[in-house]
């Protein structure tokens, strides 16, 4: 599980080196806006899913999820990797990053 929570885009990084990416076992879920309303639905979430897998063919959408919280568990095919996401700002937000990550190591 990547914790894309504590990703920082305006800190200065070393090129290939994301700062404080670090990936762990646990099923651990973060909201990437701590600000953002109460919990998204059900539904939310499986327009969501239907959304990454339409725009995004390297994700591929495992499960929606309904407990604690409405999430979708998806694998990153690319970096090997399984990731939650809560919102649609915290899909695009993991996009981003990781294409900025790419960017870089391909640097």
């Amino acid at each position: 599980m990547i914790d894309v929570g504590c990703l920082n885009p305006t800190s200065q990084q070393r090129i290939g080196q994301p700062e404080h990416l670090f990936v762990t076992h646990t099923e651990r879920f973060d909201r990437m806006n701590e600000a953002q309303p109460s919990s998204p639905s059900l539904s939310a979430m499986q327009a969501l899913a239907e959304r990454i897998e339409a725009e995004t063919p390297h994700l591929r959408v495992l499960d929606v999820c309904e407990c604690p919280h409405p999430f979708v568990k998806v694998k990153d095919t690319s970096n090997g990797i399984i990731v939650g996401f809560s919102c649609e700002a915290d899909y695009t937000t993991y996009v981003v990053m990781m294409r900025r990550v790419e960017v870089n190591h391909h640097a």
